[in-house]
């Protein structure tokens, strides 16, 4: 994947956010985002054709399009949360793609454990997309900074973040380890 394709998704992320009433250092509120953008967000337990669960789903249908993002509700709200955010990302990247539907047929994007794991250009488009949105780069790095000068643990950094932006340790983390090997690389 080319740093202009996660720089870009960074870039719509940051401007979606800057259409919102989000006051900095705090949590992006993905359901008022969705609302906006005319996203219908359902919970449930869903499963793809082959059984295996699927922690969210981007899916137009339908005559009007109309864009619904399904998310599962056995999941913590962190993980509800990025969910959410990376099917807007599908939405505002990839949306082309699932404009394209005839009125009896649905398009779907999935998100499941395979989105994570970093082999699909267009999940870790979408992934970097929800970090984005969720924890805004410049903000964590100046909370990391100023942590940083008043000597406090790392540690203690990332559960501040995870519990200001609500998004999970293992989202903070990754967040914050991502800032620390740009800096010292």
């Amino acid at each position: 994947m080319t740093r202009n394709a996660i720089k870009a998704a960074k870039k719509a992320a940051g401007d979606l956010i800057s259409k919102t009433s989000r006051k900095a250092y705090t949590f992006t509120d993905v359901h008022e985002i969705a609302r906006r953008l005319n996203i219908e967000i359902l919970e449930g337990e869903f499963r793809d054709n082959f059984g295996r669960n699927i922690s969210g789903l981007m899916k137009v249908s339908g005559k009007n399009g109309k864009p619904i993002i399904a998310v599962k509700s056995s999941d913590s709200e962190e993980r509800k949360r990025f969910t959410i955010a990376h099917e807007i990302g599908h939405f505002v990247l990839h949306g082309n793609e699932l404009s394209h539907v005839d009125s009896d047929l649905e398009a779907v994007i999935y998100r499941d454990k395979s989105s994570a794991m970093a082999t699909n250009t267009k999940e870790i488009q979408a992934n970097q997309f929800a970090a984005e949105l969720l924890m805004p780069t410049d903000e964590i790095k100046t909370l990391m900074l100023k942590k940083q000068k008043s000597g406090e643990d790392i540690t203690k950094t990332i559960t501040e973040i995870s519990e200001n932006y609500k998004v999970s340790s293992l989202a903070a983390t990754i967040k914050v380890t991502s800032l620390l090997n740009t800096w010292y690389s």
